[in-house]
Order: structure tokens, then sequence, then C-alpha cells
């Protein structure tokens, strides 16, 4: 058996535990409302049976915040990295993305289940895609801010006219 301890957003609680209660692979389900911290959530732990694992595992990630999560972790490593401030998070936002995925393609190749390595593939490539986009939005977003910045302040340095003069 792999127990599982499930960090669920309360909006996708009703619907990880559905998920979990359809499989008959998962036994005895403990849902602890509002029991996390660092995110908040409700806490659900659950023992599934070792060859059901990356079934169940697919399931809920199709429920969906991955890619929310890679945009995300996309963005602030983009920022991180342009604005010179520590890099140490955002490794652990890019690996929550990636390292899973990639793992369970090894998991599933293992255990010559196609469908579970092609689907963790997809996933990788959807979350790498989604850093790649946010990153990218990040710097055109910031090149953007700069240009309106120096727009600015070259209009301010520029000495008085002799319109602006007349109204002094």
């Amino acid at each position: 058996m792999v127990h599982l301890r499930i960090v669920s957003p309360p909006d996708l609680t009703d619907r990880v535990r559905e998920v979990l209660t359809s499989t008959p692979a998962v036994i005895d389900i403990v849902e602890l409302a509002g029991a996390a911290r660092r995110p908040d959530g409700d806490v659900i732990l659950c023992d599934v049976a070792r060859e059901d694992t990356s079934v169940v595992l697919g399931d809920l990630k199709a429920l969906g915040p991955t890619m929310i999560v890679a945009l995300c972790a996309g963005a602030a490593g983009m920022l991180s990295l342009s604005t010179a401030k520590s890099g140490a998070v955002i490794g652990v936002l890019i690996s929550v993305t990636t390292i899973p995925a990639a793992a369970n393609i090894g998991v599933a190749a293992a255990y010559g289940d196609r469908d579970g390595w092609t689907g963790s593939l997809a996933q990788l490539a959807l979350n790498l895609a989604s850093i790649l986009v946010a990153g990218t939005l990040v710097l055109a977003s910031q090149r953007m801010l700069y240009a309106r910045r120096r727009r600015r302040h070259l209009r301010e340095d520029r000495p008085p006219t002799r319109s602006a003069r007349a109204e002094r």
C-alpha cells in the first residue's frame, strides 16, 4: 500500500473525495477539513494499492491546478532572475511542476504502463510550456514597463519649451 497525504484547496475537496471513493483500490480515507497551513486547505489521507497508485494520481492530476502552478513558477522564476532576488524558492516551485511528472514517466515505463508514461510526458510538456510562456510574458511586461518609464523620464529631462516658459 502507498500512503497519500493530499492538501486540497477547499473548493476541490469534494472532487478529490469523489475520485478517491470511486476507486476500489483506495481505502482508509480520512478527511481533515481546514487542517492544512501553507498552503491552507483540507488534508485528505488515504492508502492506495501500489499497482493502482499511478492511475489514482493521474485522476487526481486531472482535477487541475498543475498548469496554474507551472505558470506561477515560470513568472516567479523570471522575476527572480531579472530582479536579482533569491532563486531558492523558485527552484522549489519549478521542481513541484516538473519532478512528479518526470518521476511518473520513469515509474510507469518501468511497469510497462504506456498510457501512464505518455500521460505523464504530456503533463511534463504542458508544465514546461507553461513555465516558458509565463517567463516570456514577464519579460515582455518588464520591457514594456521599462520603455514607458524611460519615455516619461526623457520627457521630464527636456528643457522647458517657450510656451512652458511663457506660462510661468
